[in-house]
């Protein structure tokens, strides 16, 4: 292990309490609070980190995440934990999507189409296409 993983797993074992298992398979299992802190520290190592191996790290464990509960929350946690009105944050949550869930991308592009921002209506467009 490295250091950014280890980092990314303490902020996990500290919500879970030391309970913390090295698989996100069951996510879907624990309780919504639990389950949706672990996805918001998640989504802030793979959306508003600037170092690439914490981006990685952090998309290496969503993508453990079971699929159908991941398309359920992840619109609500992202618009809990994210700025939504910066590009960079918004371009990697972009990433995620089409990495994991793309069926969801268009109720993504919704959290941010109000926007002024015009990077961000530039990423509207590309990923609406």
């Amino acid at each position: 292990m490295n250091y950014y993983e280890d980092w990314i797993n303490n902020e996990l074992k500290n919500i879970m309490k030391n309970e913390y298992a090295d698989n996100l398979h069951g996510i879907h299992l624990l309780q919504p609070n639990l389950s949706q802190a672990i996805l918001e520290v998640l989504l802030q190592y793979a959306c508003q980190a600037q170092n690439y191996t914490s981006i990685e790290l952090a998309r290496k464990k969503i993508s453990e995440i079971n699929k159908k509960w991941l398309e359920d929350n992840l619109e609500i946690v992202a618009r809990k934990c994210l700025n939504l009105d910066d590009e960079w944050e918004c371009r990697r949550l972009l990433e995620i999507v089409m990495l994991f869930v793309p069926n969801i991308i268009l109720g993504v592009i919704s959290l941010f189409s109000n926007s002024k921002n015009e990077e961000i209506q530039e990423l509207i467009e590309e990923y609406s296409s």
